[in-house]
């Protein structure tokens, strides 16, 4: 029996590991879970300029900011992640990237993001050219209701 319950053990952990694992050529996406509460979140999060996040930006990794701004573009990622195009002023200006896992955001919603910052983003527009914006994982996202 003992060696019964020691296979079984082995085979669930086995195939806990393989089922846990990601297939060749794929990534992970990035997680926004977290153990803070929102509350938390909030308190912990800094108001920096956009100018300043966008030339000071490494300075800031790990930093938990917060942005108020209109989506200008969505895009589903992976499973249940999405990129944001969130412009912080008027039109399309001062423009962040916002990894998020929060499918029921349109263009044109109005958000409040609270996000760890990464860095910056490069990508290439619609019009061919090489762009670099500041990049947020939002830990807490929510539509602003005008």
């Amino acid at each position: 029996i003992a060696v019964y319950i020691v296979t079984m053990i082995v085979i669930l952990l086995i195939v806990g590991g393989i089922g846990s694992t990601l297939l060749p050529g794929t990534t992970s996406p990035t997680s926004n879970t977290n153990t803070f509460s929102v509350a938390q979140i909030k308190a912990s999060a800094r108001i920096v300029p956009y100018d300043s996040l966008w030339r000071y930006s490494q300075g800031y990794v790990g930093d938990v900011v917060y942005f108020k701004g209109s989506i200008v573009q969505v895009e589903h990622y992976y499973g249940d992640n999405y990129h944001f195009r969130i412009a912080t002023k008027d039109g399309y200006d001062d423009i962040i990237y916002v990894n998020s896992d929060a499918p029921w955001l349109l263009k044109g919603d109005i958000v409040e993001v609270w996000g760890r910052v990464k860095g910056l983003k490069q990508y290439t527009s619609i019009f061919g050219q090489s762009e670099m914006i500041p990049e947020i994982d939002s830990l807490y996202i929510q539509q602003v209701i005008v």
